[in-house]
């Protein structure tokens, strides 16, 4: 049977010419991809090694066709299949999850993966109000397993779609003392936006604080540059005066240029009027807020980037999710403080040499892109909603991309698919009710990928719920008091 039987003469003929270069002019519906697809097909056939043939295509969604159809045409024609269908990393628990996730993308190769370890521990999925509760409740779970299991910390690792997720689960283990790395982006907390912002809230609380005012007494610039400093420090060496005191000093006796004085003098009527504000019981979120725009950081962040607009607004967006973190810490933490807050995120870890020991076991914090290709004894995969994974560049009508296709949806759940699949004892998802866009707590849907995996397979863990049910009880408690001890006064 001729296998270019489907095709035209003018098609089979382009398909046939192997030598020299070949223009094929094609009109709209006269099968140019189907050409081409046969073309490279029999280039193949004719002994032509695959990585020496480049198609090209005009946009990403006639990539991905093209991608497709040569797929389903060259791949069960030139190519013997076999399967490697049996899994030697996760259990067979894991496995029925994944491979009943996977079985929605339809336009992919069918297989099962069939466990060589034991049934296993049923993956869970742990629902929450907000990300503060997913947060804390992850790495609760993490340091509880560490410590009655002697897990040791590289057992653990934390999966989320995009590094944005990352700033609760940093913070909550900088909170409970847990050792960590990042993989595939730098820490929120080394971000340079957020270490400044820090700087300015710890020198409101800590003026004379030397590095911290070094730090920022130029960002964003002031136009104190090497020679004002140089000024500077010459005047705390002849004087022996601190840092904020010979900034003062110099100012006072207009050492230093006019406009370079007044930017100073600002600044520090700026952190002075602060620390005011922070006496008279000013929330600390707005503080922060306060402290961000008026010393001109928000600003400098919105026009940073050299263009690029999405890099000034993720480090706008990081500000504001220091800023919720804030917020959050402290309605968490009744009596708490500011300083308390600081104190933690900013001290907690604080000797470089013993983050950056190679051998020191940490908790592991990645994307899922980063994921590709580990492995780990517990994984905790987060933030199952839409608008994160699948991610709402994917999903019509929310996407700035005008071409989203089933594909985009595909490639997210073979995300979901990949982010099981690398656990090899315990799998949890976990997914929110709300949160936190444009500055406020909004609903959010589960992610569809959940829908794709029977009930049978996931044991449900409601936190929400229980969390709600331990406040009603704690109320009821505190009103009982109440009414005792006015049952008491009126005895």
């Amino acid at each position: 049977m001729d296998p270019l039987a489907h095709l035209n003469t003018n098609q089979k003929q382009a398909v046939l010419t192997t030598q020299g270069p070949l223009l094929v002019l094609a009109g709209a519906g006269s099968g140019k991809t189907r050409v081409v697809v046969e073309r490279t097909k029999h280039l193949i056939k004719s002994a032509v090694d695959p990585k020496n043939i480049l198609a090209v295509t005009f946009t990403n969604k006639a990539a991905r066709e093209m991608h497709e159809r040569m797929a389903r045409s060259i791949g069960y024609d030139i190519a013997k299949k076999l399967t490697l269908d049996l899994n030697y990393r996760s259990t067979q628990a894991i496995l029925d999850c994944a491979n009943t996730l996977i079985k929605a993308n339809t336009k992919r190769y069918g297989k099962d993966l069939h466990a060589h370890k034991q049934t296993g521990k049923p993956a869970t999925l742990v629902i929450f109000n907000e990300p503060e509760d997913e947060a804390k409740w992850v790495i609760e779970q993490i340091k509880e397993q560490q410590q009655t299991a002697k897990r040791a910390w590289t057992d653990f690792a934390i999966l989320y779609r995009s590094n944005l997720q990352a700033r609760p689960f940093e913070e909550m283990c900088r909170l409970h003392e847990v050792p960590y790395r990042v993989i595939g982006g730098s820490e929120f907390f080394d971000r340079k936006e957020i270490k400044d912002l820090l700087s300015y809230l710890w020198l409101v609380s800590n003026p004379k604080d030397e590095l911290a005012l070094r730090r920022i007494v130029n960002v964003p610039p002031r136009g104190f540059g090497p020679a004002a400093l140089e000024t500077v420090e010459e005047h705390k060496k002849l004087f022996k005066q601190d840092f904020l005191t010979t900034l003062k000093d110099v100012c006072g006796k207009q050492l230093l240029p006019e406009k370079t004085m007044q930017a100073i003098q600002q600044l520090l009527q700026l952190l002075d009027n602060c620390r005011l504000d922070l006496q008279q019981g000013i929330e600390a979120q707005d503080l922060a807020r306060k402290l961000a725009e008026d010393s001109g950081l928000m600003q400098s962040l919105r026009e940073s980037g050299s263009g690029n607009d999405a890099i000034a607004r993720k480090r706008v967006g990081n500000i504001e999710s220091l800023l919720a973190g804030i917020k959050a810490y402290l309605e968490r933490r009744t009596g708490s403080t500011l300083d308390d807050y600081l104190l933690r995120v900013m001290l907690e870890h604080h000797d470089d040499n013993e983050l950056e020991t190679a051998s020191e076991s940490k908790v592991t914090l990645l994307t899922i892109h980063s994921a590709k290709g580990l492995e780990f004894p517990i994984v905790y995969a987060v933030g199952w909603e839409e608008g994160l994974l699948p991610h709402r560049r994917t999903l019509p009508g929310e996407s700035r991309v005008t071409d989203v296709t089933d594909g985009d949806i595909h490639e997210e759940r073979r995300l979901a698919y990949v982010a099981i699949t690398r656990a090899q004892e315990e799998v949890t998802i976990t997914r929110c009710r709300q949160r936190q866009k444009n500055g406020r707590m909004r609903p959010v849907v589960p992610s569809r990928f959940l829908s794709d995996i029977p009930q049978e397979l996931l044991q449900v863990i409601d936190e929400g719920q229980n969390l709600n049910e331990s406040k009603r009880q704690q109320a009821g408690a505190e009103i009982n008091k109440i009414l005792a001890l006015l049952d008491q006064k009126s005895a």
